[in-house]
């Protein structure tokens, strides 16, 4: 199964985000908080109306925390930050995109790719071993 279709509980992604980022400690009433707050989290209820997430959701947590976080948006700018993205202000509209907003998807993508390229650095040394 890939982590594309995979499904993650409150206490995993909990776990997950607090190894990724150790100086932010998340509990579970503030991954609820942001589920309220943010459309974009979606759980799915499936077995014993547990809630599930999936891997959209969990970047999409990674976003709220890199804007909450390193960006220091309160939670309503953090919100229209996701509205215009959502109403297609994005990259792709220059007219309609404020510098700050493009300039946060930037350093969030680059963040990604930093984090992704430092992965494939390892596994190659460790092949290499």
């Amino acid at each position: 199964m890939s982590s594309y279709t995979k499904l993650y509980t409150v206490g995993s992604i909990i776990k997950y985000l607090n190894k990724k980022y150790p100086d932010i400690k998340i509990k579970p009433y503030t991954f609820r908080f942001w589920e309220k707050k943010f459309t974009n989290i979606k759980p799915y209820k499936i077995i014993n109306k547990r809630k599930y997430y999936n891997y959209k959701s969990l970047i999409e947590i990674e976003k709220i925390i890199f804007l909450l976080k390193n960006k220091k948006y309160s939670i309503s700018g953090a919100k229209n930050f996701f509205k215009k993205r959502k109403y297609g202000l994005d990259e792709l509209n220059q007219n309609n995109v404020d510098k700050d907003n493009l300039k946060t998807n930037l350093q969030f993508k680059l963040k990604l790719l930093n984090e992704k390229l430092k992965n494939l650095k390892n596994k190659w040394q460790k092949k290499a071993r």
